[in-house]
């Protein structure tokens, strides 16, 4: 078995590395990763920093405006009303977290599996909130406190 590999650096830090490995079966096995001048995403991955940072400022906003108007007609509101109150920073942790994917993803080349199941769990919980409060309503269920 031969293995064939190639790394190379220039001055500018844009590093490509694979390990090729020629089998006996006439197939190559291996990986290829290349470091792109912005980093390991492609191009068309690589927007996805810019959204999610933009999508959490966003949510952060208008959650705040929520919490605001939440405080002060806080007597008057039904309880699918508090849940949306539950669903705000749930949204804004999923966005982080995504953020934080897509930046050790563009750094590195790989990301950490904490990661990967935080964000899992917590679209997991955002998914199961909404629709508890979507079913809720559809049925016609009022719930006051």
């Amino acid at each position: 078995m031969m293995i064939c590999s190639l790394n190379t650096v220039d001055p500018n830090n844009t590093a490509s590395n694979s390990s090729l490995v020629p089998t006996n079966t006439g197939y190559i096995t291996g990986y290829v990763s290349f470091f792109n001048a912005d980093g390991f995403l492609s191009g068309d991955s690589f927007y996805g920093i810019q959204l999610y940072l933009f999508l959490c400022l966003v949510y952060f906003v208008f959650g705040l405006f929520w919490f605001y108007k939440f405080i002060i007609y806080y007597s008057e509101l039904n309880l699918y009303q508090k849940l949306i109150s539950v669903i705000i920073p749930v949204i804004i942790f999923e966005c982080l977290n995504n953020l934080q994917i897509n930046t050790e993803i563009n750094n590195n080349g790989s990301v950490g599996k904490i990661f990967i199941v935080l964000s899992i769990m917590s679209s997991l919980v955002k998914n199961t909130l909404i629709r508890v409060i979507l079913y809720g309503l559809s049925i016609g269920f009022t719930l006051y406190t």
